[in-house]
């Protein structure tokens, strides 16, 4: 027995320090800037696991009024295998603005924060000039305001932990009441049916607002492994899928798509917190 509690904890202690979850697909990142991953990881889907989020402090520019811009480095998992030009020996990079953060939230403009680009696997340390050309920055820091006061009444609020290990649950929600009217409206727009037999669901919760949850689910056909992706709406009081709650991602460039989706979905956008 006494061996046995050795191994257990033993075991215990390398989960901890590799950063592995016993969560079903839970994040975790580690790091000084806790407001800037929380922006991304409320905008966009991220792959899961310790490592796999790269924050490079020393690209962080700041305008006159304290915004800031960031990079985010990371390898795409299946939710962008749907996405034609993005290819296996890439990297995903996306760019953020961050309006402000204090102690307890973070502030940003809501499905208008972002772009996205690539990068080679092998490049440990990208030169972003070169992912990012300047017309594609210029336009994300005017639609973000840059170098403007800052218009707080504008932005969409989310908590974060300062200075703490972060984690952001995602549960399992195949059987859940969400995951089960998801996984049944998935049938009516995926080109294949969602049968067991044929493919594998995937659903993880992104967002919500006060009476809405944001997820984003992929379908993955087993006989040739093709993926379709989707962000998906379920109101509070829904019990079905239509084509009003759910967008197929086909382009990298979702940000205005998405904000869409959520319009026709009567999302709240200001002032939104949701518990961390």
């Amino acid at each position: 027995m006494k061996h046995l509690a050795i191994i257990i904890i033993t075991i215990a202690l390398l989960f901890s320090l590799c950063g592995c979850s016993l969560f079903n697909g839970s994040t975790q990142y580690i790091g000084e800037r806790t407001d800037l991953y929380r922006v991304a990881l409320y905008s966009i889907p991220l792959p899961r696991g310790i490592h796999s989020i790269t924050i490079d402090k020393d690209s962080i520019e700041t305008d006159t009024f304290g915004r800031s811009m960031f990079y985010i480095r990371f390898p795409k998992d299946e939710f962008y295998s749907s996405i034609p030009d993005v290819d296996s020996n890439s990297w995903l990079v996306a760019a953020f603005i961050i309006q402000k953060s204090d102690e307890e939230n973070i502030y940003y403009y809501e499905d208008a924060c972002f772009t996205f680009g690539k990068t080679s696997r092998a490049s440990v340390f990208p030169k972003y000039d070169d992912i990012f050309d300047q017309e594609a920055i210029k336009t994300l820091k005017d639609r973000n305001d840059w170098d403007q006061p800052l218009q707080i009444s504008n932005c969409v609020t989310r908590p974060y932990s300062k200075g703490k290990k972060d984690y952001f649950g995602m549960e399992d929600l195949l059987t859940s009441p969400n995951g089960v009217v998801i996984q049944n409206g998935l049938e009516k727009f995926v080109n294949k049916k969602t049968d067991k037999a044929e493919g594998t669901v995937n659903i993880l919760p992104l967002d919500t607002d006060t009476n809405n949850m944001l997820y984003y689910a992929t379908f993955q056909e087993n006989k040739d492994a093709s993926t379709e992706s989707f962000f998906i709406i379920v109101n509070a009081d829904s019990n079905d899928i239509t084509a009003d709650n759910i967008l197929k991602v086909e382009t990298l460039e979702f940000g205005e798509s998405l904000h869409k989706l959520k319009e026709n979905n009567g999302w709240v956008f200001s002032s939104a917190s949701r518990a961390g």
